[in-house]
């Protein structure tokens, strides 16, 4: 069996959708299922892991033809820098053209796409398509090539197209193109309940039998903790807040204006000003723009850096607590592998209050993790946790294998033979 994954995330691209992707690469073959993923080419692959913006960047029009797998690169050109019409057009017009031409921005890779597979896939006999937003493009490739060579296909969400911001006009016609991009898509993969939930709210009521499934991302095994040589600086300054500070509390990765940051820094605040034991607070990733001076930057918060994979896992097993800000929005994204990662190393794992519903319902299943109420909550924690030398005390067992990508990949494998038996 046989399926083609169309992304605009994969290696050497660094990203937490490109870690998806390798996902399929890694796991799927062991279920007896290969992969080929169709991607676009990138002029800076390394740049793009800690600049989304850059991935709007044009690649060389005409590429050599890379017929080796199993990711295969074609090229790309924006769009919006090759139509006259879309440059002649103003405000209202151009956001209407924009949406009915299914995010024109990334428009000129159908033809790349669609061209490439037919020089070079098309006798590989593909017995399904996934394809995945952002953006929705892929899904008019998979469409167009389901339509020409009756292969079924997917569509896979890690986010949500329409979001709760999108109002009236503007609502609609989104509606209306995510009905047009999900045209013949026989099953929709989500990431999480929250996309679940956004996705059907917002799908035309033609298109609301469509069968919806939640494939989380997990925790990939085959990456271990350990000391990355670029990371060296980085990890020696962790060293030394631990024997500055009797607990540290640690995030990697990125931090957004929708999370309940502020809670766990008033309570470091507070705490310290109260107590002996000092705390710290790391947070060891990306920050939001403009969120590095304001109001991350206090007394003893420390931003690091984003570090290599292995660093950031080496620093979530030395961690006294790890922590994880809510969110506030139904567009949660961040139920993905560093939610996973946390709760997989055991350690001491605190909620801010009030978490999404379907959030709540799955960290509370984990006996290592307290979802916090206040700072009189947070404040005993801390103290139980110091009085025993912060060594987590009777936890309790719980599944890790739910919390592993090799499950859900296994997972994702069973609903592929099924619809391929269809």
């Amino acid at each position: 069996m046989r399926i083609l994954y169309l992304t605009f995330n994969a290696p050497p691209v660094k990203n937490v959708a490109s870690f998806r992707t390798e996902a399929y690469l890694n796991y799927l073959p062991k279920e007896g299922i290969e992969v080929d993923v169709l991607t676009r080419h990138y002029g800076d692959g390394d740049s793009i892991g800690s600049d989304f913006e850059l991935m709007k960047s044009d690649a060389p029009e005409r590429l050599p033809a890379n017929t080796e797998g199993p990711v295969y690169y074609t090229g790309f050109y924006n769009y919006v820098n090759h139509s006259r019409f879309y440059r002649a057009t103003r405000s209202l017009l151009r956001v209407i053209t924009n949406l009915y031409l299914v995010d024109a921005y990334y428009y000129g890779w159908k033809k790349f796409a669609i061209e490439y597979f037919d020089q070079h896939l098309r006798h590989k006999k593909y017995d399904l398509i996934i394809a995945t937003f952002n953006p929705l493009m892929t899904f008019v490739v998979a469409q167009e090539l389901s339509k020409k060579y009756g292969i079924p296909w997917f569509a896979e969400y890690r986010d949500s197209f329409v979001v709760e911001s999108d109002k009236n006009k503007t609502l609609l016609y989104k509606k209306l193109v995510q009905a047009r991009a999900l045209k013949g898509a026989s099953k929709i993969l989500v990431v999480s309940e929250g996309i679940t939930d956004q996705l059907q709210r917002s799908l035309l009521k033609k298109q609301q039998h469509k069968e919806i499934v939640i494939i989380r991302n997990g925790y990939d095994e085959l990456i271990q903790p350990g000391l990355h040589p670029d990371d060296g600086a980085v990890w020696g300054q962790f060293q030394e807040l631990r024997k500055h500070y009797a607990s540290v509390l640690v995030h990697t990765g990125t931090v957004y204006q929708h999370q309940n940051y502020g809670f766990f820094l008033d309570c470091l605040k507070r705490y310290n000003a109260g107590n002996e034991s000092k705390i710290a607070i790391v947070l060891a990733g990306l920050n939001k723009d403009g969120m590095v001076f304001n109001p991350l930057l206090q007394k003893d918060v420390y931003l690091f850096p984003k570090v290599n994979t292995s660093t950031a896992l080496l620093m979530q097993a030395e961690a006294d607590v790890l922590i994880l800000p809510a969110w506030y929005s139904n567009r949660y994204t961040g139920f993905i592998a560093k939610v996973f990662e946390f709760l997989w190393f055991g350690k001491h794992v605190w909620s801010s209050p009030a978490p999404p519903k379907d959030f709540a319902q799955f960290i509370s299943t984990f006996p290592h993790v307290q979802i916090l109420s206040d700072y009189a909550s947070f404040e005993t924690n801390m103290q139980q946790l110091q009085a025993h030398q912060n060594k987590l005390q009777n936890t309790g067992a719980f599944d890790k294998q739910v919390l592993t990508r090799k499950f859900w990949m296994q997972e994702l494998a069973n609903h592929i033979r099924s619809a391929v038996k269809q």
